[in-house]
């Protein structure tokens, strides 16, 4: 099984938000369980660097996600 990446930019005006709800928002098949996941395993960076589910996203940000 190979693993998938990729990449979201947060629009410019978005109101900031939770990583964790924004990605259970806008990636399908998405739970918010599995997101947190996620991020506490490092598959979730924020601008290059992990965050943890309670960082707030901004307009600009560059999420990748593994």
């Amino acid at each position: 099984m190979t693993s998938r990446e990729f990449d979201i930019v947060i629009p410019p005006g978005k109101v900031r938000e939770r990583i964790d709800v924004y990605l259970t928002n806008h990636v399908e098949n998405a739970t918010r369980s599995k997101v947190q996941q996620a991020i506490r395993d490092g598959m979730v960076l924020v601008d290059g660097k992990p965050v943890r589910s309670s960082h707030k996203v901004a307009p600009g940000e560059i999420l990748h996600i593994t």
